[in-house]
């Protein structure tokens, strides 16, 4: 009697596979890089965590979920949403007295505990709440991330020391601190912004975030932004993350528990949202509880190799 042996869902995907596609689908991953890499080491300074941290989350919760995950199209990494949600819980967490931990370990941790969520989820088959998502309420709720992220970033991209929070409270105080201004990060941010929709626009075969990375590059070599006051992002380790297992120490659990669901019901919302909508281009059926085992998957994988929690970002177009 054969033995009826469960086969990873990567091995399963691969059946029928024609080398002949290697070629073309190798291109494919290069160009996807070299749009979501510039993102990626972006993102991390949302939640105030070294950029380095968002390579480490564009490889390893990658390979995870493609031994887990059932899609063949969805790629799992950083996102504009999820990590927004994790720095207000960061921001809770080190808001209590006496925290030695850093950041890195306190996020490593929350992808931990969002990933074991996922699977605590998709063991008791939780992926109906999908069935209450829907893409124009997320859309909603992700164009006010959008405008939370443009406000958290008046900062970095004027120069100028912001204290205020909220949205309205940081555009008066930059009215008010209008002369300490640092002009050139200032036009250098708002070029690049051109650029990118110039670039979108006119449908450059060269997709505008890597047009911009290289030409900012190329510009800081040549100008020496840093020494013109412009920041630049520095030196980054070199290697592939290491295998850890971050410890918990003084950390209050309630908060990092009640964190961790936070984050666990966005990145859950924008990655079903994102497998239904290549579902949608592909022909085929999305389970939403076999999206969650990719999903704990590969947040699983992200703490352990020292990251934070990820998803799959809503394309822009269904």
């Amino acid at each position: 009697m054969p033995l009826n042996i469960p086969r990873l869902p990567l091995l399963a995907g691969l059946d029928g596979y024609e080398t002949s596609a290697l070629r073309s689908d190798f291109s494919a991953g290069l160009a996807i890089a070299a749009v979501g890499l510039p993102s990626a080491i972006a993102y991390p300074a949302i939640a105030g965590l070294p950029p380095e941290t968002g390579l480490y989350a564009s490889i390893t919760p990658l390979v995870a979920y493609a031994l887990f995950g059932p899609s063949q199209r969805l790629i799992v990494g950083p996102d504009a949403a999820t990590m927004t949600v994790l720095a207000a819980v960061l921001a809770a967490i080190f808001a209590t007295p006496g925290i030695a931990t850093d950041r890195v370990t306190v996020a490593a941790l929350l992808a931990l505990a969002v990933g074991a969520l996922c699977l605590a989820a998709r063991a008791v088959r939780l992926g109906v709440l999908a069935t209450f998502l829907s893409r124009p309420i997320l859309t909603g709720f992700f164009a006010g991330i959008s405008l939370s992220i443009l406000i958290g970033q008046i900062e970095r991209f004027t120069g100028t020391d912001i204290e205020a929070d909220g949205l309205i409270g940081p555009v008066l105080e930059l009215f008010r601190e209008a002369t300490s201004i640092h002009w050139p990060s200032l036009v250098l941010a708002l070029g690049c912004f051109a650029l990118l929709q110039v670039a979108r626009t006119v449908n450059s075969p060269m997709p505008g975030p890597v047009i911009v990375v290289v030409l900012s590059v190329l510009l800081s070599f040549l100008f020496d932004f840093e020494a013109r006051g412009i920041a630049i992002v520095g030196n980054i380790p070199e290697g592939l993350p290491s295998l850890m297992l971050p410890r918990m120490g003084d950390l209050p659990f309630d908060t990092l528990l009640f964190g961790a669901a936070a984050i666990f019901l966005v990145s859950f919302g924008s990655g079903v949202i994102a497998a239904r909508s290549f579902g949608a281009l592909g022909g085929y059926q999305v389970d939403p509880n076999r999206e969650l085992a990719g999903f704990g998957a590969a947040n699983i994988a992200a703490g352990l190799f020292g990251t934070f929690p990820v998803t799959a970002p809503i394309p822009e177009q269904p």
